[in-house]
């Protein structure tokens, strides 16, 4: 069972958890993105940024981070020449909105549900602090904005794209979330 194996926590940002995990979620995010990927100075900015909410999965036995998530609010996504449209669309719920960064699972525990298990856990702190929205921009290229569509039907308030990122082609989703999301479970 996963639950023997894996363990989920929420951890509010500071400098001292980036520089005990940094090792792992650059090796993490440089599988994902390669060259793309976030550079240290990035996260080191989200993960002492005290509006982020980070999700960490780790392997119980090794202690190795093998996912995460990380959101800040909507607001402080837009701030630049980030989609500045939004801001503006989204103007009504912007302050009850969290923008996920990044996420992502070590490659050798995909396909275990981790990412469920992350995002649910997500939901969860996000509705504590008083978060009733989620939007992000998933990837079409490795079925994530089509598992987003799927596992979010129910929920999704709107959906555009694709759009071309520096990532590849994007599709963009706004969220509701549920009323109040369970903490996810690992089965």
């Amino acid at each position: 069972m996963l639950h023997d194996q894996y363990e989920i926590r929420a951890h509010r940002p500071n400098t001292s958890i980036w520089n005990t995990i940094k090792e792992d979620i650059l090796l993490i995010e440089q599988q994902h993105f390669g060259t793309k990927a976030f550079k240290e100075r990035v996260f080191k900015h989200y993960f002492s940024n005290q509006n982020s909410i980070i999700v960490l999965i780790t392997e119980k036995v090794s202690q190795k981070i093998v996912g995460f998530v990380f959101t800040v609010p909507a607001f402080e996504a837009y701030e630049d020449s980030f989609h500045p449209d939004r801001k503006i669309a989204n103007a009504h719920r912007i302050d009850r909105t969290a923008y996920i960064e990044d996420i992502a699972i070590h490659r050798e525990h995909m396909g275990k549900g981790l990412a469920a298990y992350l995002m649910k856990t997500l939901e969860h702190e996000l509705w504590i602090q008083g978060y009733r929205f989620l939007e992000l921009d998933a990837l079409t290229t490795n079925n994530y904005a089509a598992n987003i569509a799927k596992n979010y039907s129910e929920q999704i308030i709107e959906q555009s794209g694709p759009h071309n990122s520096h990532y590849g082609p994007q599709v963009y989703f706004s969220i509701s979330l549920s009323n109040p999301p369970e903490k996810g479970n690992i089965r």
